[in-house]
């Protein structure tokens, strides 16, 4: 995309002292321990090492497992989440010339 390319945003100018507020979201598959299974649920489930890192294998076994936690309703399968989704991220800092004031905040969506 070229510099005059109509889709790039332009920057607005930058004044001293005046603040500026990032906004965005950060998001990863959602993780789940059950019956002694860690795993991750993106598009499709797949089985993870306890260090995080996928294993190169799901099988029979894990997708039996798999089954019998779908089968579960939401709020029964929420107790066994540990982590990942999309959290709302909100950053507001002011610029040089000012001093650094930084505020973040993440916010878990549900």
């Amino acid at each position: 995309m070229g510099r005059n390319h109509p889709l790039r945003r332009q920057r607005a100018p930058l004044r001293e002292g005046r603040g500026t507020m990032i906004n965005g979201f950060l998001c990863s598959p959602r993780l789940y321990e059950y019956d002694g299974w860690f795993f991750e649920l993106g598009r499709f489930p797949w089985p993870l090492k306890k260090n995080g890192d996928p294993r190169a294998n799901a099988g029979r076994d894990f997708y039996d497992m798999f089954d019998r936690f779908s089968k579960l309703s939401k709020e029964e399968q929420e107790a066994f989440r540990l982590g990942g989704g999309c959290m709302t991220i909100e950053e507001g800092f002011t610029l040089p010339g000012v001093g650094l004031k930084y505020k973040s905040e993440y916010r878990r969506q549900q």
